[in-house]
């Protein structure tokens, strides 16, 4: 003798039950989720960001970077290498402690990421892609990029400054360095008020 052990089939009253909405404790019903629309993010659907801006997308922090460094190059903003840290020089705008460091003396300040974010912003164009425009729109410079930049000590492209002068100096090499501002060749800076 053979038993039939194929299960009967499904009652449709009961696979209705199953496959409508599902009930939750407040007594409403919840229909169930629909599969997701087509990925709006797909980068295929966006157009190309303008020409010279940084465009600021998912996963795009170390290229980023790397650009806002080469504009920085490009337009001689006052950033140099300092030991393992990124400096401008400036003035004492207030009285710092002894008799060297008076107010407008020079100094040296480290780079803060606001620092640095505000400069970013200054000299280079950021774009965003906004989905609900659908265009590239105008942004300030990313905090984690400006971050990033500051992280990378030994691996900076900015001058390295050995330090700084304050009246004209005979360079190592027999020529004066009278020029204020960065001096390549020795890693000085000059600084002196043009009138001087």
């Amino acid at each position: 003798m053979t038993t039939d052990t194929t299960p009967p089939d499904p009652d449709p009253n009961e696979l209705e039950r199953l496959a409508g909405p599902i009930p939750i404790s407040s007594g409403r019903r919840r229909r169930a989720k629909s599969a997701p629309a087509a990925d709006p993010g797909d980068t295929a659907q966006i157009p190309a960001p303008p020409s010279g801006a940084i465009a600021i997308t998912g996963g795009s922090l170390a290229a980023n970077a790397t650009a806002s460094q080469e504009v920085l190059l490009d337009a001689g903003a006052p950033i140099y290498q300092h030991g393992d840290r990124l400096v401008r020089v400036g003035r004492a705008d207030r009285h710092r402690g002894g008799p060297d460091r008076s107010v407008g003396a020079p100094i040296l300040r480290e780079l803060t990421v606001a620092w640095l974010v505000d400069e970013l912003t200054t000299r280079a164009r950021y774009v965003r892609y906004d989905r609900r425009s659908g265009r590239w729109v105008a942004s300030n410079a990313p905090r984690n990029v400006a971050e990033t930049i500051l992280a990378r000590a030994g691996a900076w492209p900015f001058p390295r400054l050995v330090g700084f002068v304050e009246a004209p100096l005979l360079a190592p090499d027999g020529r004066i360095i009278d020029t204020p501002g960065y001096d390549a060749d020795t890693g000085l800076y000059l600084l002196i008020d043009p009138g001087d």
